[in-house]
C-alpha cells in the first residue's frame, strides 16, 4: 500500500536536455510526471494506476519525444516525509 508523498524519480539527459521523471502517491492517486529541468516546466502529468504504471507511461512517453533515443534509467524509490 502507497503512502501519501511516496514516490519513484528519475533523472534523464539526452539529446542535451535534462529532464525528472517521477511518479507519485498523491491525494488523487497515482501521477506520472515528466518535467523539463531546462525550461521548468512540467510537459507530461497524467494519472496512473501504480508506481509500475507510472514508470511505464513516463519512460514511454520519453522514447517517443527523443525518438528511441532514451538512455537507461535508473528510478530511485523515496519514501514520504514525516508530516
Amino acid at each position: 500500500m502507497a503512502t501519501l508523498g511516496e514516490r519513484d524519480v528519475a533523472e534523464v539527459r539526452a539529446e542535451g536536455k535534462h529532464f525528472r521523471i517521477f511518479c507519485e502517491f498523491t491525494d488523487v492517486g497515482f501521477a506520472a510526471t515528466v518535467y523539463d529541468v531546462g525550461s521548468d516546466q512540467t510537459i507530461m502529468d497524467e494519472i496512473a494506476n501504480s508506481f509500475e504504471d507510472g514508470r511505464r507511461m513516463c519512460e514511454e512517453w520519453l522514447q517517443r519525444y527523443l525518438a528511441g533515443t532514451v538512455p537507461k534509467i535508473t528510478w530511485v524509490h523515496q519514501p514520504a516525509t514525516a508530516a
